[in-house]
């Protein structure tokens, strides 16, 4: 019956408004206030923060209910977690409540919950940017095991929104030297200028600035240096071109980055001619090219005892081609490097005469006495 009486009067006293909080020389006082604090929380827009509740300097209590008032257009109350020490929590599922109710009901408790640190913990979505929104905590009554009120004193929290700030949106800018080095690489924010290199140096050519302006970028960029040649003093280059036995084919003085023009194919018997040592274009300094060549290889017919040889080696087309070493009668046959018969015919004399008219390139002559390796020129 005791036990009922209580519940009973603890229900009357719950249901008293704010005024209720004081009751004369009943109210329990203690040397160190009590206190209900709410934190504070910092967040962005869409981001879930904790705004905890806890008690300091806690006398003792068997009832106590809060009411939380918040910003419902900046903050969006998306759950309550009771952390069980001040006994039986009846906070309602309702959390669309604004003041929302935090209600700890234990009428049968024998003692006081005397707990401190965080009692519960409301957990708020942040709906709007950039602001501080306060969390207002209001008491509606706090009673001990005696049905004496406690006064505890209230620090209100909030929850502060951050400015959403993005990356800035940023572009490349490149410059590049007249023969495509990369001078310099700067990635800058879009809108804003690039600044350029140290002007580049061009012997024989006169910087005069770059192809494009690169202030307000705004995508990309590739920026090239202009030069102008100096027409007044250019650099000329010496290139020689010789032939395998160091004999002179020809002299050319070109100016400097330009290129050189070589003489025509040499022709050196028993070789054919492949190329030259080196590149001549872009020259930038004296040079020397020297012709190249391929040995031409001649097959020896065991049998009738016949050297196949074949002249003149190179041979231009439509020129006629000498086939020294088959016999009359015998099959020649003319395939090129992709192994296709490109001529097939009869020896009639020897040496046989054939008279290409094929494009220029690297062929191979077949008889019965062997095979061996011709070039046609233009």
């Amino acid at each position: 019956m005791i036990k009922r009486i209580r519940i009973s009067a603890i229900l009357t006293i719950l249901a008293m408004l704010t005024c209720n909080r004081m009751i004369g020389s009943a109210l329990i006082l203690s040397s160190a206030e009590p206190t209900v604090y709410a934190s504070h929380a910092t967040g962005k827009v869409g981001d879930v923060v904790e705004v905890l509740i806890s008690l300091e300097n806690n006398p003792g209590v068997v009832a106590m209910q809060l009411t939380v008032t918040y910003n419902e257009a900046a903050l969006k109350l998306v759950g309550v977690i009771d952390e069980g020490k001040l006994g039986q929590a009846m906070h309602t599922s309702n959390l669309l409540l604004n003041p929302y109710p935090l209600t700890w009901m234990n009428g049968l408790a024998l003692t006081n919950f005397n707990n401190n640190g965080v009692i519960t913990k409301l957990r708020f979505e942040i709906l709007a940017e950039a602001g501080n929104y306060p969390i207002t905590i209001t008491s509606k009554g706090i009673y001990n095991q005696a049905m004496q009120a406690v006064r505890f004193d209230i620090v209100n929290g909030s929850v502060t929104s951050q400015a959403v700030t993005s990356d800035p949106v940023t572009h490349t800018v490149t410059f590049l030297d007249w023969n495509g080095t990369v001078l310099k690489t700067e990635t800058v924010n879009h809108g804003s200028s690039a600044t350029a290199p140290a002007n580049p140096i061009r012997e024989g050519y006169t910087f005069t600035g770059w192809d494009k302006t690169f202030n307000n970028v705004i995508n990309d960029l590739t920026v090239k240096a202009q030069y102008k040649a100096n027409t007044s003093d250019p650099v000329t280059r010496t290139v020689i071109f010789l032939d395998w036995n160091g004999a002179e084919l020809k002299t050319e003085t070109v100016n400097h980055g330009s290129s050189a023009t070589a003489p025509a194919n040499p022709a050196r018997e028993g070789y054919t001619f492949t190329g030259w040592d080196k590149a001549f274009d872009n020259v930038t300094s004296d040079l020397t090219v020297t012709a190249q060549y391929e040995a031409v290889t001649l097959v020896h017919n065991p049998v009738s005892q016949a050297v196949l040889s074949a002249y003149p080696n190179p041979v231009s087309k439509g020129s006629t081609l000498n086939i020294e070493g088959v016999a009359k009668g015998s099959h020649i046959e003319v395939y090129n490097v992709q192994g296709a018969c490109v001529c097939r015919t009869i020896a009639t004399e020897n040496p046989a005469q054939l008279m290409l008219d094929v494009p220029a390139g690297i062929y191979i002559v077949r008889t019965h006495n062997g095979e061996i390796k011709i070039i046609i020129n233009i």
